[in-house]
């Protein structure tokens, strides 16, 4: 276990949470890559590594309950608290589509991610947030 303040950042291999993930590494912070696509989570995690700062991934599916109490224990075994949590992760339908031609199904998952997620994780067991 490190002492630095912790911060996690969900949705962080790439974008604006990667931006965050780099600025808060930057300011002193070890950072907690949360990334559902393990390879980008690595790719992402090598990156800051590679100029130095402290981060690691954490395997993380903010619409997947289970993904979600996963990585709340592996957080409460490592790190004695979360200093920071930045719920990033999120997904769109087709922009290009009307409201009438989404399907159902992409409408749920939208809301699984963006509105659901950041409350599961939140909540989530264990949580040293």
């Amino acid at each position: 276990m490190n002492n630095k303040r912790q911060a996690l950042v969900t949705g962080a291999n790439k974008g604006i949470g990667l931006a965050i993930a780099k600025g808060l590494a930057e300011a002193g912070f070890f950072v907690w890559i949360g990334a559902r696509d393990r390879s980008r989570g690595e790719q992402a995690v090598a990156q800051l590594r590679n100029i130095g700062l402290d981060a690691d991934l954490l395997d993380l599916d903010v619409a997947v309950e289970d993904s979600v109490y996963r990585a709340a224990a592996i957080l409460s075994e490592q790190i004695g608290a979360l200093d920071i949590l930045i719920n990033n992760a999120g997904i769109a339908v087709d922009m290009t589509k009307a409201p009438s031609e989404v399907r159902m199904q992409d409408m749920k998952a939208v809301y699984e991610v963006n509105l659901f997620g950041p409350v599961r994780v939140t909540q989530a067991p264990s949580c040293p947030c």
